[in-house]
């Protein structure tokens, strides 16, 4: 326990931290300067400007003036004599706004800003039992237990919404009665140079960003085991010659037998949107990417991303190069951190470099679970759907785990929103396009135009809508163009390969578990027009049906660009992360930093840390 007493009246801890906690923000004038290359005064750095609130006095009669205040402290002994004074020093940071500690037999605080009030001034400390308490679950009021799970980190199973398939008790892929990966590509998935784009004007930064969070979320390790996709002799696409020799590499995903005997996999990202895919989500993965000077991360000195040997880019997650929207996010949010890091040192001259470090990447996370919530998911979902208090999840059963229902089929549905091109913003405003060819894994692009072309370029150009249809760049040249050297892909094949590989319950059997009623025919106006008759030509009947195939076949939902069974998973995903997070930033933060995180666009964020002033306000809607 910790109080502060001065001439008879007394706080506690909990007491300060309330109060001070009401009347301070945190992020209020974040956008105020721009440090990064190529920046300079915005209006989104105009319009976000603020002065933190003043620090009002805690109890009557107190000034506010530099102080020296002396500790004296006998531990004797006490096996949480260190631990104690760890919790005083993060204590003290969280209620003070510059403070430095000289240890010794006396512990001198120096303190420039504290309330200095009538009488004499001292700190008590008892020490029995650390200050954070007894270890063990949080109490409730009545001091009762409060059950709740502990908050899920890297490296832990993939949950399930619906029960395995049969196939994942003895470990194998199931599907074996199914028509091949590739015959239902080639029936369904071909879009064939056609354009189809989303009636609700979504841009393609959708879904750059909507692969982001997906990558903040969820990544499983393939293993050793090989499980290959065929292709038909004569594929246009992937064997023009004939040769009946051509397939396309699979491995399974790393997996763990479970106590019940079933095959589950390992998601090696935490689960939570907490900006692990910029920070890693190892320790050691975040200690690899911060610079420590200063609380900032590692930058090259041109302001992108440093060239990694093994990842081409040193990053938080291992992905960040495959396209330039998504490396132009990463390489975003690393400026912002580092922009955040330079204010923040700024106004707290004392600070260390891990406070400057841990409040920017708190801002960070904090900002991309606003922009996440308020304006990623009502464009993808609708508003209802959007909000995390819509859903009654109970708190007994929410781990905050990643579904493998969401992650291997539903969430998937970013790769039908793929346009052929990327779209490049010049200096004159114009749109020029770059096949997918011609920058997939090709990070010198995205330094050699900028981030900011490539994100106004996306926020400009209309995505595809969801459907089954692929454009033929992630279709038959994902990777490797013919003629390139390198074998052509199929997503939708790998999407329906990866889907059997991880068990998942087939179309009818997840909308059973989701409480959706079974469809029996190909001719339900479920589907969306001519794509039931389709996935006749290659299922026998619905029931047969692979859950990516199936969900993507539906027709929007209400509001939604996904149909029901999509809609009810995506949503009910990110109502759970949302609710599972403790550190969620609509309860974590002040009332005042909600209000401010509400009215944040991502349009701010790219603003404030490149070149590109004329960004449209909508990043996710193109005017």
């Amino acid at each position: 326990m910790i109080s502060f007493i001065t001439s008879g009246n007394s706080f506690s801890k909990t007491e300060t931290s309330r109060t001070q906690q009401s009347q301070s923000s945190f992020f209020l004038n974040r956008f105020q300067s721009s440090s990064s290359p190529s920046r300079s005064e915005t209006e989104s750095q105009k319009k976000l400007q603020g002065k933190p609130a003043p620090r009002s006095n805690p109890v009557e009669n107190c000034s506010f003036k530099p102080q020296t205040v002396e500790i004296n402290i006998s531990l004797g002994g006490n096996r949480f004599a260190t631990q104690s004074l760890f919790n005083l020093q993060n204590m003290l940071s969280r209620q003070l706004q510059n403070f430095s500690i000289r240890t010794g037999n006396t512990i001198e605080i120096h303190i420039p800003q504290i309330a200095i009030c009538k009488g004499d001034f001292s700190i008590t400390i008892d020490t029995s039992e650390g200050f954070g308490g007894k270890p063990g679950k949080p109490e409730k009021p009545d001091g009762q237990p409060q059950e709740q799970f502990a908050k899920p980190e890297a490296h832990e199973t993939i949950s399930r919404l619906a029960p395995a398939d049969e196939a994942a008790k003895t470990g194998e892929l199931s599907g074996a009665d199914r028509p091949a990966p590739r015959d239902i590509s080639n029936a369904v998935a071909a879009q064939n140079g056609q354009v189809t784009k989303n009636d609700n004007n979504a841009s393609d930064l959708l879904w750059s960003w909507g692969q982001f969070i997906d990558h903040d979320m969820v990544l499983t390790k393939e293993g050793e085991e090989s499980a290959n996709i065929s292709v038909p002799r004569g594929d246009p696409g992937l064997d023009p010659t004939g040769t009946g020799r051509t397939f396309l590499p699979f491995k399974r995903s790393e997996g763990i037998t479970d106590e019940n005997g079933i095959r589950q996999q390992i998601n090696e990202q935490t689960p939570l949107i907490d900006a692990s895919m910029v920070y890693g989500a190892t320790d050691e993965e975040t200690s690899e990417l911060r610079s420590y000077n200063g609380g900032e991360m590692k930058i090259g000195d041109d302001g992108f991303l440093l060239d990694d040997p093994d990842t081409m880019v040193l990053a938080g997650d291992k992905r960040a190069a495959e396209q330039p929207g998504l490396l132009s996010l990463h390489t975003l949010f690393v400026r912002e951190h580092n922009r955040q890091a330079k204010q923040i040192a700024a106004e707290n001259p004392l600070m260390s470099d891990e406070r400057i470090f841990q409040q920017a990447r708190k801002s960070v996370a904090a900002q991309i679970q606003a922009i996440t919530y308020n304006e990623f998911l009502p464009v993808l979902l609708g508003d209802q759907n959007a909000n995390p208090d819509n859903f009654q999840i109970d708190p007994k059963t929410n781990d905050g785990k990643v579904s493998n229902e969401f992650a291997t089929a539903a969430y998937r549905l970013g790769h039908t929103l793929v346009s052929e091109t990327v779209a490049i913003k010049q200096a004159d405003g114009s749109l020029k396009q770059a096949t997918l060819d011609e920058v997939f894994f090709k990070p010198d692009f995205t330094k050699e135009t900028g981030i900011g072309s490539i994100l106004s370029g996306q926020s400009e150009q209309t995505s595809e809508k969801v459907d089954n249809k692929i454009v033929d760049g992630l279709r038959n040249r994902l990777f490797g163009p013919p003629g390139s050297g390198a074998p052509g892909l199929d997503l939708a094949s790998l999407n329906i390969q990866r889907g059997r590989d991880h068990n998942l319950p087939s179309y009818n059997d997840m909308r059973d578990a989701l409480g959706l009623q079974r469809i029996e025919s190909f001719d339900n106006p479920i589907f969306q027009e001519g794509v039931g008759e389709q996935l006749a030509s290659v299922y026998s009947s619905p029931d047969d049906m692979d859950l990516w195939a199936g969900g993507l076949a539906e027709n929007p939902s209400g509001d939604s660009m996904l149909g029901e069974t999509f809609t009810k998973i995506v949503a009910e995903q990110f109502a759970k992360t949302a609710q599972a997070d403790k550190d969620f930033y609509s309860r974590s933060m002040s009332a005042e930093d909600q209000d401010w995180l509400s009215n944040l666009t991502l349009a701010d964020v790219i603003r404030a840390n490149s070149d590109s002033a004329n960004m449209d306000d909508t990043a996710f809607i193109v005017d």
